[in-house]
């Protein structure tokens, strides 16, 4: 079977992991597979093909990938083009596999609390991108998710497409984050605290940092290492407050922010106290896996795709709500078998349900099932 990948939106984020982890399995499996992507995704990875279209504008990309896209799918003559970005290639030549991986804007909660407050010029941009999903999920041939949430929240829109929805669980190389530490509940008074994320609007640190505060109130000496750049606030309305938010607690000594390579974050877990995920809206949620995978007990918002990833495993708090978080912190640190049970249960989960080659074993049968009965666009 003869595979083509558009990666080419896999700059940073989920995405970017999931298509390095993917070339990897690709270059072990007996598929002929090639992964068109942007420069910086390639290091070295035989199985990418770099393009750079990081400085198109929308309306640019979106012309780009219909016509001079449309050409390099014809001429290379695949028998499947797995589409991995929420965006399709209209009347495909051949069977096409679309990932869907945004779900924000279908998920009722984010539409309800956070795109009210995105700013006119940024909510007609999100119209006409769930719009041009709308267009792309129509072409393509199969439609996957990697969350059962987020299908269920699609679906409630374009329901005359959902017999084309299938569900394939993202996984994660559990080596990579495993460790043999002794898992040892930190002390009731002191406790670190960690966020592995990218700034977004929905991603809600400043109910981290405004958790920190209470705790500190309270007597507990907190401590919040979020690793998200500076630089990623600027472009959102909301992100001048948020970092200045954020940047008074680094002075105060209660938070630490910055970005951190993907190779150096088993370190990072390993040497945290708690996980604290505060986003709103996932379509799956890479931190939390990874955190369970490394022992270390996490705290997260109380919303579907949460639960849905960390089942019972996880602590739960009203999203958006600093007190709630700060006493689940509290509850947490009271309760050093609880700590540890979330610890050892948290990695059995990911055993059980997130390794990657389970989510590259479903992702081959789907491409062989799509390739073989997938109409044509």
């Amino acid at each position: 079977m003869k595979v083509l990948v558009n990666a080419l939106s896999a700059r940073r984020g989920g995405i970017f992991t999931y298509t390095q982890n993917l070339a990897r399995s690709f270059a072990d499996l007996p598929i002929d597979a090639t992964i068109v992507g942007p420069p910086e995704l390639a290091q070295g990875q035989k199985t990418i093909v770099t393009r750079d279209v990081g400085e198109f504008s929308p309306l640019k990309r979106i012309l780009w990938e219909q016509t001079a896209w449309r050409q390099y799918v014809k001429s290379f003559a695949p028998d499947i083009l797995f589409s991995s970005a929420n965006f399709a290639l209209y009347h495909c030549p051949v069977p096409q596999l679309l990932l869907m991986r945004e779900g924000g804007l279908f998920n009722p909660f984010y539409l309800k609390n956070v795109f009210p407050f995105l700013g006119t010029r940024i909510k007609v941009q999100t119209r006409l991108r769930r719009n041009f999903m709308f267009r792309s999920m129509r072409a393509a041939s199969t439609i996957m998710f990697p969350s059962e949430t987020l299908r269920n929240w699609v679906a409630s829109w374009v329901p005359d497409i959902a017999d084309r929805f299938v569900v394939n669980s993202y996984g994660i190389d559990h080596s990579h984050f495993e460790t043999q530490k002794e898992v040892v509940a930190p002390k009731q008074d002191s406790v670190k605290l960690l966020y592995v994320s990218v700034y977004y609007p929905h991603k809600d640190p400043t109910t981290l940092s405004d958790a920190v505060l209470q705790l500190h109130q309270r007597g507990i000496e907190a401590h919040a290492r979020i690793t998200m750049a500076s630089n990623e606030f600027h472009p959102w309305p909301s992100g001048v407050s948020d970092l200045a938010k954020l940047q008074l607690a680094e002075n105060n000594g209660q938070a630490e922010l910055g970005s951190i390579v993907y190779k150096d974050l088993p370190g990072v877990y390993h040497n945290a106290d708690i996980f604290v995920f505060p986003s709103i809206s996932e379509t799956f949620g890479f931190p939390l896996v990874e955190a369970m995978a490394a022992k270390l007990p996490v705290i997260a918002a109380d919303t579907l795709i949460n639960q849905e990833i960390c089942g019972p495993t996880a602590l739960y708090y009203n999203p958006s709500d600093s007190i709630s978080l700060a006493n689940r912190v509290e509850e947490l640190l009271s309760r050093p078998d609880l700590y540890r049970w979330m610890a050892e249960n948290g990695e059995k989960r990911v055993k059980e349900k997130f390794i990657w080659q389970g989510h590259a074993n479903r992702l081959i049968s789907i491409l062989e099932d799509t390739a073989m009965t997938g109409k044509k666009s």
